[in-house]
């Protein structure tokens, strides 16, 4: 349906709603409601369905999002209201809720398939921003995900985590570990521990 049509048939049904007794009222405002969410359910009736397949899987999964924002989540449930449709995700990282609209989501990848078929379950990924992003070079056992304006993603696999973890913590604020979840731990914890020997000035 085109919007001029989707426009001219708003403003028909609302003219009969200002003609109808309330009862009658009532009713048709229901059927108009419905006939929106209909409206929008089929405009994304793909993403939904592979969408609500990842939630059945109880699938862990990078969504990469309009401002080049990536997160790891777990897909709960799909949020609609007369106008958008909403993901609701859980982030294990960060232990708390997320909704994100659905026209900013700009890829969906399970955390088991990404584009080169690879799994990420044992590998640290992390963000680094900025300078360092651009002049960036991978090291042993690296790959780069994905490549942004001002970040890039990495994931590093089979190094030692505590030389990792030594080696991120001197890139300060240029860096974010986002995966796995005992990563995220493990490294605020080393974060932590940096800055109280600094106040203690040991």
């Amino acid at each position: 349906m085109s919007k001029k049509k989707a426009k001219n048939l708003k403003t028909a049904i609302e003219k009969i709603l200002l003609l109808s007794s309330k009862e009658k009222y009532d009713e048709i405002h229901n059927k108009f409601e419905l006939f929106k969410k209909a409206k929008i359910y089929s405009d994304y009736s793909d993403k939904i369905s592979e969408f609500e397949e990842l939630i059945n899987k109880n699938k862990i999964t990078k969504i990469t999002t309009q401002s080049n924002q990536s997160y790891i989540l777990k897909p709960i449930n799909i949020i609609m209201d007369e106008k958008n449709i909403y993901f609701h995700f859980y982030d294990e990282e960060k232990n708390e809720n997320k909704t994100i609209l659905f026209e900013d989501i700009t890829k969906i990848i399970p955390i088991d398939e990404s584009e080169n078929d690879i799994e990420f379950k044992n590998e640290t990924i992390f963000e680094l921003y900025g300078r360092l992003a651009k002049n960036y070079r991978l090291k042993e056992n690296e790959r780069l995900i994905e490549k942004f304006p001002n970040k890039i993603v990495i994931a590093n696999s089979n190094s030692d985590k505590k030389v990792l973890f030594k080696r991120l913590l001197r890139y300060d604020v240029l860096c974010k570990i986002i995966h796995s979840k005992n990563d995220v731990k493990e490294f605020q914890n080393l974060v932590n521990n940096s800055l109280r020997k600094l106040k203690s000035g040991v």
